[in-house]
């Protein structure tokens, strides 16, 4: 007979008409589950076998059918019986018929029909489910990884609240901790740049030792003081929400863990506490551990026990090293680890401020630092290493530590009305911005060497503005930068005068009479210029200066911009 036609099917029909028939050696098998499920309904509609009529009414049966076969790529007659002998036995036993019941075969592919609506509306439910996390999924991964874009948050951020057991802070630190989770802190002191740089590195060390970091607030040491002006949070300044995201872990303030001498009368009064923790500083020779305000401010009185020197960046061969291995650091954040230095170190610990009988261990659960300035990787000092480009403190945390939304705003007012700009949506020109800081390096100079000497001339500034322009135009957009905004510490008017004699170009905010301290508070004219010099296009700073190095690098890595250096200590240092 004719071989047997139906889509799907290589089978011929004499190697189905009796029990046992082995297949034809030129006819190897294709039928896999996918192929022999429709097919099995369909049999029943296209075939007649000899005298014996074969029915296969639902789907199961054309299921069994591809178990029989298998993954093989032949059929023997000993694996074709299982195939055959089931289908046999749904043999009529009745008068042959010619042709298969309407309703039978209405039966068969409308039970197979219901099935395939419902796998197809399983795909659909399945399919939508899953397009409907597309648009998050492409804001995340739509923006290139070396993107200099300053833009928003990418990525899933877990919130701060999820390592605090209360909404509001507490009269103590302790009973709003996660049980399950441990923390990370330090107290800052020294100048802004400097506490930004000791936050980095907290941060990067909550990642090492899988803590929370608690970061403090900010002091106002450059003003001379800390307690003349409150601390400002971290949040007042930095884009939280996006370093969250930037990072996808929490970050905790500690002004959201409990209560401080500055929160409002409201709520509870702070608690003292008392806490062991541990001391880079008093790890360096005999010196005592660094005071900070930041103690005052939470309420806590602090026993410290000094780092051992091994974990310095020359493991404790060379007395004189004050930098320790931010690796180094980390250990002690590990149960075995801190265990191997404790016994030694305790011996050395400082009492308690309320109790110079007391010393407390370093607590395991709120792992805390006098101050993190003094760490690195392997140079020697903190700002060789901080700001170099394989630096993990930049690279992984300080680059993500952008501006508040509303300080760039402000920011970007200031220069509207710097450079004429009427119409707000207009954009403001590009620039290169500088920082010559004078005032407290004349320490730095040698006892025979004058402030005039010491100090790099203004030429030399506008020397290195000039490589800055000629880089910048020799690219291949061509960027042609001719504004120069210029900040600095120093208050001589002569100095200002020689600035300005240099061209029309040349200029700077002046905030005395923008009166920006007395409209926004004593932080802004030093935030406001710390933001316009990683606003430009370039940047030229002073050597040794941590706030240099810092806009240098932020200029360079949001704005894809250019950079250099001017040197001071002799008349002589900068030419080069």
């Amino acid at each position: 007979m004719p071989p047997l036609s139906v889509p799907g099917f290589p089978f011929e029909a004499d190697q189905l008409s009796k029990p046992g028939t082995a297949r034809s050696p030129k006819q190897p098998s294709t039928c896999r589950a996918s192929l022999c499920f429709i097919p099995a309904c369909q049999l029943v509609a296209y075939s007649r076998l000899g005298s014996n009529f074969y029915y296969l009414p639902s789907a199961r049966n054309g299921l069994a059918m591809s178990r029989a076969l298998g993954d093989r790529d032949s059929l023997d007659s000993e694996s074709a019986r299982p195939f055959l002998e089931p289908i046999l036995r749904m043999e009529f036993s009745g008068a042959k018929i010619r042709r298969p019941s309407r309703i039978k075969w209405l039966s068969c592919c409308g039970s197979t029909r219901i099935r395939f609506v419902w796998v197809g509306l399983l795909i659909v439910g399945t399919t939508i489910h899953l397009l409907s996390g597309f648009p998050k999924w492409f804001e995340m991964n739509a923006l290139p990884m070396n993107s200099k874009e300053d833009e928003g948050v990418r990525g899933g951020s877990i919130p701060s609240s999820s390592a605090l057991l209360a909404t509001n802070a507490t009269a103590t630190f302790r009973e709003n901790l996660v049980p399950s989770m441990k923390y990370v802190t330090t107290f800052l002191s020294a100048g802004f740049t400097n506490q930004f740089m000791e936050i980095a590195s907290l941060v990067y060390l909550s990642i090492l030792t899988q803590r929370v970091p608690v970061v403090p607030a900010f002091l106002a040491d450059h003003f001379g003081k800390a307690t003349d002006v409150a601390p400002t949070p971290f949040s007042d300044i930095f884009d939280l929400p996006y370093l969250l995201g930037k990072l996808g872990t929490p970050i905790v303030e500690w002004h959201e863990l409990k209560r401080t001498t500055y929160s409002s009368i409201d709520g509870p009064r702070p608690e003292t506490e008392k806490i062991g923790c541990w001391s880079t500083v008093a790890g360096y020779k005999d010196s005592q551990p660094v005071y900070s305000y930041s103690s005052e401010i939470y309420e806590l009185d602090i026993s410290y026990t000094p780092v051992p020197s091994t974990l310095s960046l020359t493991h404790g061969s060379d007395p004189n090293t004050y930098m320790w291995s931010i690796w180094g650091l980390a250990s002690l954040g590990f149960a075995k680890s801190r265990m191997r230095v404790l016994s030694d170190q305790f011996r050395k610990a400082f009492p308690l401020r309320s109790n110079q009988d007391r010393k407390l261990e370093p607590d395991e659960i709120m792992l805390c630092w006098d101050s993190l300035y003094y760490t690195g990787v392997f140079e020697p000092l903190p700002s060789q290493d901080f700001f170099n480009d394989y630096s993990p403190f930049w690279s992984q945390v300080g680059t993500h530590m952008r501006w508040k939304p509303s300080l760039v705003e402000l920011a970007n007012q200031y220069l509207r009305r710097h450079f004429g700009i009427q119409n707000t949506t207009d954009p403001i020109p590009p620039f290169i911005s500088v920082h010559v800081r004078r005032t407290d390096f004349e320490g730095g100079c040698g006892k025979d060497v004058g402030k005039d000497q010491c100090f790099a001339p203004v030429a030399a500034y506008e020397r290195r503005v000039h490589e800055v322009q000629a880089r910048l135009k020799a690219r291949a957009d061509g960027t042609d930068v001719r504004e120069i905004l210029v900040t600095s510490d120093e208050r001589d008017p002569v100095w200002w005068k020689q600035v300005s004699a240099l061209g029309p170009e040349w200029r700077w905010i002046d905030h005395a009479a923008e009166e920006t301290g007395e409209k926004y508070g004593k932080w802004f004219p030093l935030l406001l210029d710390t933001i316009f010099q990683s606003m430009g296009k370039g940047f030229v700073g002073t050597a040794q200066s941590t706030m240099s190095e810092l806009a240098r690098v932020r200029v360079e890595d949001w704005n894809d911009g250019e950079s250099a250096i001017v040197r001071w200590g002799s008349p002589s240092a900068d030419d080069h």
